[in-house]
């Protein structure tokens, strides 16, 4: 009989730790961030800026005339159905546009806009293949468009992230030299393959 209620015992305990487990990993999963760009701006004239943007997904730099005084980023998502997450599929992006933004819409209408596409053609679209098959879809749950903008600021460093459920931009101050003393910039990115 005893033996029986630590055998009993035992497997309570097990099973509570290994649903706390996977409790924290759907968490992580949930609330997990990954690296999608980095978005630095260079003053050329009034409004008007060098946007240099770093993609992970491309591990290069590419560069943009941005005009107005925000910037923004627009990217497609895809999500995909409960069971096909749970098996450790995260959800699928694709930038599709960064664009230069007036805070006031007077200025939107009046003044020059600038925007450009960062996506290419795919040969295979998950969302029409999903599409065409109607109630046959067993692993798309849904499509939609994410995007990030904040203000435009020289002396800030923007990163770009993706999350389960859409963009997110966070800007850090660049440090400059003070009083003579260089300061060094430690660039970390994800490994890039060769």
């Amino acid at each position: 009989m005893r033996r029986r209620f630590r055998t009993a015992l035992l497997f309570l305990v097990l099973t509570g730790v290994g649903l706390s487990v996977l409790s924290l990993r759907g968490y992580e999963r949930l609330t997990g961030e990954a690296p999608v760009a980095e978005i630095r701006f260079t003053p050329l004239d009034d409004r008007l800026y060098r946007a240099r943007l770093f993609r992970y997904d491309r591990c290069r730099e590419e560069s943009y005339l941005i005009a107005g005084d925000q910037w923004r980023i627009d990217a497609r998502f895809l999500k995909w159905r409960g069971w096909v997450a749970w098996l450790g599929l995260d959800a699928r992006y694709r930038l599709e546009r960064i664009e230069g933004r007036y805070r006031r819409l007077a200025d939107e209408r009046s003044r020059p806009a600038t925007h450009y596409a960062l996506s290419d053609p795919s040969r295979l679209d998950i969302v029409e293949l999903a599409d065409a098959l109607g109630p046959l879809n067993v692993l798309v749950d849904a499509e939609y468009g994410s995007s990030t903008y904040q203000a435009i600021d020289p002396d800030v460093v923007y990163r770009v992230y993706r999350s389960q459920s859409g963009l997110l931009s966070r800007g850090e101050p660049i440090l400059r030299s003070d009083g003579g003393i260089p300061v060094i910039e430690i660039r970390q990115t994800p490994a890039c393959p060769n």
